[in-house]
């Protein structure tokens, strides 16, 4: 069996970007957010979820829980659909509490080498980017 994931519009898609740029969110994570957009929209037409309606957002995070998704994969996703939320103006009728993990623009900013170095909670999230990237500078000594 094909796994087939739809493709963004690409009138969606730019303005989507559009509205990643007027929220400074860096280039280089552009591609995250897409990602869980897309995520998101083969999500709600595969289980015939309207993506317009903010319920929606609970159901897919509650099916990336059961996928044994990560709460920083929940937390990027859940700040991905808010911005696409924001994007065509749907009110959030619910508050759902979010994952308890920092947003990519915030894991950006603290691993500056100029921020305090993460706790230990941390040390491990840390270690396995550092493992798979190569890239140890923001590890504690």
């Amino acid at each position: 069996m094909d796994i087939i994931i739809k493709i963004i519009p690409q009138q969606l898609l730019v303005q989507y970007d559009s509205q990643l740029n007027a929220k400074e969110i860096s280039i280089k994570f552009h591609g995250v957010y897409r990602k869980w957009l897309r995520f998101y929209l083969d999500f709600c037409h595969k289980y015939s979820h309207n993506s317009n309606i903010s319920e929606s957002l609970s159901k897919f995070i509650n099916k990336l829980r059961e996928k044994n998704q990560s709460k920083l994969q929940q937390k990027q996703a859940h700040d991905s659909i808010l911005i696409y939320y924001e994007m065509l103006a749907i009110p959030l009728s619910w508050l759902e509490r979010q994952p308890d993990v920092l947003s990519v623009k915030e894991q950006k900013s603290s691993c500056r080498p100029d921020k305090p170095k993460p706790d230990s909670q941390w040390q491990l999230v840390y270690s396995k980017a550092a493992y798979k990237t190569g890239n140890t500078s923001y590890l504690s000594p």
